[in-house]
Protein backbone atom coordinates (compact mmCIF):
# COMPACT_ATOMS: atom_id res chain seq x y z
CA UNK A 1 0.00 0.00 0.00
CA UNK A 2 1.42 3.54 -1.19
CA UNK A 3 0.11 6.70 0.31
CA UNK A 4 0.21 9.47 -1.93
CA UNK A 5 -1.96 12.48 -0.56
CA UNK A 6 -2.09 15.78 -1.19
CA UNK A 7 -0.63 17.73 1.53
CA UNK A 8 -3.87 19.93 2.74
CA UNK A 9 -5.32 16.25 3.38
CA UNK A 10 -2.96 15.46 6.18
CA UNK A 11 -4.56 17.39 8.94
CA UNK A 12 -7.96 16.12 8.25
CA UNK A 13 -9.82 13.08 9.55
CA UNK A 14 -9.35 10.90 6.63
CA UNK A 15 -6.66 9.99 4.44
CA UNK A 16 -6.52 8.65 1.55
CA UNK A 17 -3.99 6.03 0.20
CA UNK A 18 -3.71 4.46 -3.55
CA UNK A 19 -3.33 0.76 -3.64
CA UNK A 20 -2.60 -2.26 -6.23
CA UNK A 21 -4.95 -4.47 -7.16
CA UNK A 22 -3.65 -7.58 -4.80
CA UNK A 23 -4.08 -5.25 -2.13
CA UNK A 24 -7.52 -4.16 -4.04
CA UNK A 25 -8.66 -7.80 -3.36
CA UNK A 26 -7.42 -8.92 0.03
CA UNK A 27 -9.28 -5.77 1.45
CA UNK A 28 -12.44 -6.49 -0.36
CA UNK A 29 -11.86 -10.42 1.26
CA UNK A 30 -11.49 -9.35 4.21
CA UNK A 31 -14.42 -6.57 4.91
CA UNK A 32 -16.68 -8.59 5.77
CA UNK A 33 -15.34 -10.26 8.74
CA UNK A 34 -13.45 -7.10 9.14
CA UNK A 35 -16.86 -4.62 9.37
CA UNK A 36 -18.01 -7.36 11.92
CA UNK A 37 -15.23 -6.41 14.44
CA UNK A 38 -15.04 -2.96 14.51
CA UNK A 39 -19.19 -3.20 15.20
CA UNK A 40 -17.85 -5.62 17.94
CA UNK A 41 -15.05 -3.55 19.28
CA UNK A 42 -15.62 0.32 18.70
CA UNK A 43 -12.28 0.68 20.70
CA UNK A 44 -10.62 -1.04 18.70
CA UNK A 45 -7.30 0.43 17.68
CA UNK A 46 -6.96 -1.31 14.38
CA UNK A 47 -7.15 0.99 11.35
CA UNK A 48 -10.32 2.31 10.53
CA UNK A 49 -11.21 1.48 7.16
CA UNK A 50 -14.28 3.84 5.37
CA UNK A 51 -14.42 3.38 1.59
CA UNK A 52 -12.67 1.29 -0.68
CA UNK A 53 -13.44 2.46 -4.51
CA UNK A 54 -12.36 1.95 -7.66
CA UNK A 55 -12.57 4.68 -10.16
CA UNK A 56 -12.33 4.25 -14.51
CA UNK A 57 -10.02 7.23 -15.60
CA UNK A 58 -10.68 8.74 -19.10
CA UNK A 59 -8.67 6.19 -20.94
CA UNK A 60 -9.59 3.48 -19.70
CA UNK A 61 -6.63 3.24 -17.02
CA UNK A 62 -8.57 1.83 -13.72
CA UNK A 63 -7.78 3.39 -9.98
CA UNK A 64 -8.25 2.17 -6.86
CA UNK A 65 -7.96 3.79 -3.46
CA UNK A 66 -8.83 3.44 0.45
CA UNK A 67 -10.46 5.86 2.45
CA UNK A 68 -9.62 5.24 6.53
CA UNK A 69 -9.05 7.33 9.48
CA UNK A 70 -6.54 9.93 9.76
CA UNK A 71 -4.18 9.05 13.07
CA UNK A 72 -2.50 12.75 12.83
CA UNK A 73 -5.79 14.25 13.43
CA UNK A 74 -4.94 15.97 16.58
CA UNK A 75 -5.31 19.11 18.30
CA UNK A 76 -1.70 18.27 19.34
CA UNK A 77 1.50 19.81 18.08
CA UNK A 78 2.90 17.13 15.83
CA UNK A 79 6.77 17.64 15.70
CA UNK A 80 7.93 15.18 13.36
CA UNK A 81 6.18 12.75 11.04
CA UNK A 82 7.89 9.38 9.58
CA UNK A 83 6.56 6.82 6.70
CA UNK A 84 8.56 4.40 7.84
CA UNK A 85 8.73 1.00 5.35
CA UNK A 86 11.78 -0.92 7.04
CA UNK A 87 13.95 0.15 3.96
CA UNK A 88 16.84 1.61 3.61
CA UNK A 89 17.22 2.07 -0.01
CA UNK A 90 16.49 5.93 -0.89
CA UNK A 91 15.41 6.37 2.54
CA UNK A 92 16.72 9.14 3.86
CA UNK A 93 15.96 12.82 3.24
CA UNK A 94 17.88 15.98 3.02
CA UNK A 95 18.72 18.42 5.38
CA UNK A 96 17.73 21.26 3.56
CA UNK A 97 14.19 20.03 2.75
CA UNK A 98 13.14 19.50 6.44
CA UNK A 99 10.80 21.44 8.32
CA UNK A 100 7.54 20.87 10.62
CA UNK A 101 5.25 20.03 7.50
CA UNK A 102 7.87 17.20 6.24
CA UNK A 103 7.09 13.73 6.20
CA UNK A 104 10.48 11.91 7.30
CA UNK A 105 12.10 8.72 6.34
CA UNK A 106 13.44 5.52 7.53
CA UNK A 107 17.25 6.75 8.02
CA UNK A 108 15.91 9.70 9.47
CA UNK A 109 14.64 8.39 12.63
CA UNK A 110 17.31 8.41 15.40
CA UNK A 111 16.15 7.07 18.69
CA UNK A 112 17.81 4.99 21.90
CA UNK A 113 15.75 1.89 23.56
CA UNK A 114 15.88 2.34 27.79
CA UNK A 115 15.06 -0.82 29.58
CA UNK A 116 13.83 -0.56 33.18
CA UNK A 117 16.80 -1.57 35.65
CA UNK A 118 14.18 -4.17 37.66
CA UNK A 119 13.22 -5.80 33.95
CA UNK A 120 16.87 -5.80 32.64
CA UNK A 121 17.98 -7.45 35.91
CA UNK A 122 14.51 -9.68 35.84
CA UNK A 123 16.21 -10.78 32.09
CA UNK A 124 19.68 -10.64 32.67
CA UNK A 125 20.73 -12.87 35.67
CA UNK A 126 23.01 -15.57 37.07
CA UNK A 127 21.82 -18.05 39.06
CA UNK A 128 21.03 -22.22 38.90
CA UNK A 129 17.91 -24.41 37.61
CA UNK A 130 17.13 -27.80 38.62
CA UNK A 131 15.34 -29.59 35.67
CA UNK A 132 12.76 -32.38 36.16
CA UNK A 133 14.68 -35.25 34.53
CA UNK A 134 17.47 -34.42 36.44
CA UNK A 135 19.74 -32.40 34.31
CA UNK A 136 21.26 -29.27 36.28
CA UNK A 137 22.22 -25.30 34.65
CA UNK A 138 24.54 -22.96 36.98
CA UNK A 139 25.44 -19.88 34.59
CA UNK A 140 23.55 -16.65 33.30
CA UNK A 141 19.82 -16.79 31.94
CA UNK A 142 18.32 -14.58 29.53
CA UNK A 143 14.70 -14.86 30.36
CA UNK A 144 14.19 -18.62 31.21
CA UNK A 145 16.41 -19.30 28.51
CA UNK A 146 20.95 -19.71 29.07
CA UNK A 147 22.51 -17.40 27.46
CA UNK A 148 25.70 -16.11 27.93
CA UNK A 149 27.70 -18.10 29.84
CA UNK A 150 26.89 -21.36 31.98
CA UNK A 151 27.45 -25.26 32.70
CA UNK A 152 25.17 -27.79 31.79
CA UNK A 153 24.97 -31.14 33.75
CA UNK A 154 23.36 -33.92 32.11
CA UNK A 155 21.78 -36.28 34.37
CA UNK A 156 23.66 -39.05 32.74
CA UNK A 157 26.88 -37.04 33.85
CA UNK A 158 27.55 -35.63 30.71
CA UNK A 159 28.89 -31.77 30.97
CA UNK A 160 29.31 -28.77 28.54
CA UNK A 161 30.80 -25.79 30.10
CA UNK A 162 30.75 -22.77 27.53
CA UNK A 163 28.80 -20.31 25.84
CA UNK A 164 24.57 -20.28 24.81
CA UNK A 165 22.65 -18.10 22.57
CA UNK A 166 18.54 -18.30 23.27
CA UNK A 167 19.29 -21.74 24.75
CA UNK A 168 21.56 -22.94 23.00
CA UNK A 169 24.78 -24.32 22.77
CA UNK A 170 26.40 -21.31 20.89
CA UNK A 171 29.72 -20.42 20.21
CA UNK A 172 33.32 -21.55 22.28
CA UNK A 173 33.40 -24.55 24.86
CA UNK A 174 33.79 -28.15 26.29
CA UNK A 175 32.08 -31.22 26.39
CA UNK A 176 32.88 -33.78 28.69
CA UNK A 177 31.42 -37.21 28.15
CA UNK A 178 31.04 -39.67 30.80
CA UNK A 179 33.07 -42.35 28.11
CA UNK A 180 36.01 -40.46 28.64
CA UNK A 181 36.00 -38.56 25.42
CA UNK A 182 36.16 -34.75 25.36
CA UNK A 183 36.18 -31.80 23.17
CA UNK A 184 37.00 -28.46 23.71
CA UNK A 185 36.47 -25.53 20.47
CA UNK A 186 33.52 -23.99 18.45
CA UNK A 187 29.71 -25.50 18.63
CA UNK A 188 26.77 -24.20 17.11
CA UNK A 189 23.07 -24.72 18.23
CA UNK A 190 23.65 -27.62 19.98
CA UNK A 191 26.19 -29.39 17.18
CA UNK A 192 30.00 -29.51 17.23
CA UNK A 193 30.68 -26.72 14.31
CA UNK A 194 33.80 -24.79 13.59
CA UNK A 195 37.19 -25.91 14.82
CA UNK A 196 38.08 -28.02 18.02
CA UNK A 197 39.93 -30.77 19.50
CA UNK A 198 38.66 -34.10 20.26
CA UNK A 199 40.06 -36.66 22.31
CA UNK A 200 38.88 -40.37 22.07
CA UNK A 201 38.10 -42.99 24.18
CA UNK A 202 40.53 -45.18 22.55
CA UNK A 203 43.50 -42.54 22.28
CA UNK A 204 42.96 -40.80 19.57
CA UNK A 205 43.27 -37.08 18.85
CA UNK A 206 41.59 -35.48 16.29
CA UNK A 207 42.40 -31.14 15.72
CA UNK A 208 40.51 -29.34 12.90
CA UNK A 209 37.47 -28.66 11.31
CA UNK A 210 33.43 -29.62 11.95
CA UNK A 211 30.21 -29.54 11.15
CA UNK A 212 27.08 -30.93 12.97
CA UNK A 213 29.48 -33.48 15.24
CA UNK A 214 31.19 -34.88 11.66
CA UNK A 215 34.90 -34.21 11.00
CA UNK A 216 34.50 -31.67 7.61
CA UNK A 217 37.26 -29.59 5.95
CA UNK A 218 41.11 -29.41 7.05
CA UNK A 219 41.80 -31.66 10.28
CA UNK A 220 44.74 -33.88 11.48
CA UNK A 221 43.61 -37.09 13.20
CA UNK A 222 46.20 -39.27 15.66
CA UNK A 223 45.28 -42.87 15.83
CA UNK A 224 46.07 -45.24 19.04
CA UNK A 225 48.23 -46.70 16.99
CA UNK A 226 50.42 -43.87 16.33
CA UNK A 227 49.37 -43.58 12.94
CA UNK A 228 48.83 -39.75 11.57
CA UNK A 229 46.31 -38.28 8.59
CA UNK A 230 46.75 -35.00 8.12
CA UNK A 231 44.51 -33.46 4.87
CA UNK A 232 40.90 -32.96 3.80
CA UNK A 233 37.74 -34.70 5.42
CA UNK A 234 34.24 -34.99 4.54
CA UNK A 235 31.26 -36.45 6.32
CA UNK A 236 33.09 -37.82 9.04
CA UNK A 237 36.14 -39.56 6.56
CA UNK A 238 38.73 -38.75 4.44
CA UNK A 239 38.28 -37.18 1.16
CA UNK A 240 40.25 -35.18 -1.02
CA UNK A 241 44.06 -34.69 -0.55
CA UNK A 242 45.43 -35.77 2.63
CA UNK A 243 48.85 -37.46 3.76
CA UNK A 244 49.07 -40.71 5.74
CA UNK A 245 51.95 -41.68 8.18
CA UNK A 246 51.83 -45.74 8.94
CA UNK A 247 54.02 -45.99 12.65
CA UNK A 248 55.64 -48.73 10.19
CA UNK A 249 57.25 -45.46 8.67
CA UNK A 250 55.26 -46.28 5.39
CA UNK A 251 53.32 -42.99 3.76
CA UNK A 252 51.39 -41.93 1.46
CA UNK A 253 50.87 -38.70 -0.34
CA UNK A 254 47.88 -37.92 -2.90
CA UNK A 255 43.98 -38.13 -3.17
CA UNK A 256 41.16 -40.39 -1.01
CA UNK A 257 37.88 -40.76 -1.72
CA UNK A 258 35.17 -42.42 1.06
CA UNK A 259 38.30 -43.40 3.34
CA UNK A 260 40.44 -44.66 0.63
CA UNK A 261 43.60 -44.47 -1.46
CA UNK A 262 41.94 -43.16 -4.55
CA UNK A 263 43.15 -41.11 -7.87
CA UNK A 264 46.53 -40.17 -7.89
CA UNK A 265 49.21 -40.64 -5.27
CA UNK A 266 52.06 -41.58 -3.66
CA UNK A 267 53.21 -44.27 -1.95
CA UNK A 268 56.65 -44.89 -0.23
CA UNK A 269 57.48 -47.73 1.95
CA UNK A 270 59.96 -48.33 5.39
CA UNK A 271 62.12 -50.64 2.74
CA UNK A 272 62.41 -47.89 0.45
CA UNK A 273 59.92 -48.94 -2.29
CA UNK A 274 58.13 -46.35 -3.94
CA UNK A 275 55.08 -46.26 -6.07
CA UNK A 276 53.74 -43.03 -8.05
CA UNK A 277 50.39 -43.74 -9.71
CA UNK A 278 46.96 -44.26 -9.33
CA UNK A 279 44.71 -46.07 -6.71
CA UNK A 280 41.11 -47.21 -6.39
CA UNK A 281 39.66 -48.17 -2.62
CA UNK A 282 43.25 -48.10 -1.20
CA UNK A 283 44.56 -50.95 -4.35
CA UNK A 284 46.91 -50.09 -6.99
CA UNK A 285 44.65 -49.52 -9.87
CA UNK A 286 45.82 -47.93 -13.57
CA UNK A 287 48.36 -46.43 -14.88
CA UNK A 288 51.70 -46.54 -12.46
CA UNK A 289 55.56 -46.45 -11.64
CA UNK A 290 56.76 -48.67 -9.06
CA UNK A 291 60.62 -48.17 -8.12
CA UNK A 292 61.99 -51.29 -5.81
CA UNK A 293 64.31 -50.87 -3.07
CA UNK A 294 67.27 -52.48 -5.65
CA UNK A 295 67.12 -49.96 -7.64
CA UNK A 296 64.81 -51.95 -10.59
CA UNK A 297 62.18 -50.19 -12.32
CA UNK A 298 58.19 -51.41 -13.30
CA UNK A 299 56.28 -48.69 -16.04
CA UNK A 300 53.04 -50.19 -16.57
CA UNK A 301 49.81 -50.77 -15.71
CA UNK A 302 47.75 -52.33 -12.64
CA UNK A 303 44.01 -53.98 -11.71
CA UNK A 304 43.73 -53.67 -8.26
CA UNK A 305 46.61 -54.03 -7.11
CA UNK A 306 48.18 -56.60 -9.41
CA UNK A 307 50.25 -55.92 -12.73
CA UNK A 308 47.87 -56.77 -15.41
CA UNK A 309 50.74 -57.96 -17.68
CA UNK A 310 51.61 -54.36 -19.98
CA UNK A 311 55.05 -53.66 -18.75
CA UNK A 312 58.69 -52.28 -19.86
CA UNK A 313 61.46 -54.06 -18.54
CA UNK A 314 64.27 -52.26 -16.98
CA UNK A 315 67.91 -53.73 -17.29
CA UNK A 316 70.28 -53.15 -14.44
CA UNK A 317 73.12 -53.29 -15.04
CA UNK A 318 73.44 -57.56 -15.35
CA UNK A 319 69.89 -57.82 -13.78
CA UNK A 320 66.74 -57.23 -15.29
CA UNK A 321 62.93 -57.79 -14.19
CA UNK A 322 60.45 -59.16 -16.06
CA UNK A 323 57.14 -58.77 -14.85
CA UNK A 324 53.93 -60.97 -16.47
CA UNK A 325 50.38 -60.88 -14.06
CA UNK A 326 51.93 -60.29 -11.03
CA UNK A 327 54.52 -62.89 -11.38
CA UNK A 328 58.09 -61.35 -11.21
CA UNK A 329 61.21 -63.11 -12.76
CA UNK A 330 64.64 -62.50 -11.84
CA UNK A 331 67.36 -63.11 -14.47
CA UNK A 332 70.95 -62.15 -15.97
CA UNK A 333 71.87 -60.53 -18.85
Amino acid sequence: MHECLPQSYEEQAVTYAFVALRAYLILLKMLPNYYKHVCSHENTLITKFFGLHEITLKGGRKVRFVVMGNMFCTELRIHHRYDLKGSSQGRITSKDEINENTTLKDLDLSYEFHMDKSWRESLFKIGEKVFPNGDRYAGSFKGLLPHGKGKYTWSDGTVYDGEWDHGKVTGAGNFRWTSGATYEGEVSGGYLHGCGTFNGTDGSIYRGAWRINVQHGLGRKQYCNLDIYEGSWKEGVKEGSGRYDWSTEDTYIGNWKAGNMCGRGVMKWANSDMYDGFWLDGLKHGSGFYRFSDGGYYFGTWSRDLKDGQEHSILLGAKFHLYQTGIALLGTM
